[in-house]
């Protein structure tokens, strides 16, 4: 019986069929209406930027959309209390 014994070393260069860009818009707006409204603006905005760079805007996704609620407090005395709060911890 014979044997063939090869060795050597190969290389594979591919091109990436996916990058990911991670970017954070942030705004602050009166009432939800209107956050809605300038997010949807924003990112429309974004992959407007993002096609001229050779981007499919179809294979531009967002992965993550949040709206947080800000609260004013209307007693002075309770506003005094939480922010001393928060500067101690």
């Amino acid at each position: 019986m014979r044997t063939i014994r090869v060795t050597g070393k190969g290389n594979l260069k591919v091109h990436p069929d996916m990058t990911r860009i991670t970017l954070e818009l942030e705004g602050q707006y009166p009432n939800y209406d209107e956050t809605l409204h300038h997010s949807s603006e924003d990112t429309e905005h974004l992959k407007d930027v993002l096609s001229r760079f050779g981007f499919e805007r179809s294979d531009l996704k967002t992965l993550r959309f949040n709206v947080d609620t800000v609260y004013e407090s209307y007693k002075p005395e309770l506003f005094m209390k939480l922010s001393k709060a928060s500067k101690l911890t």
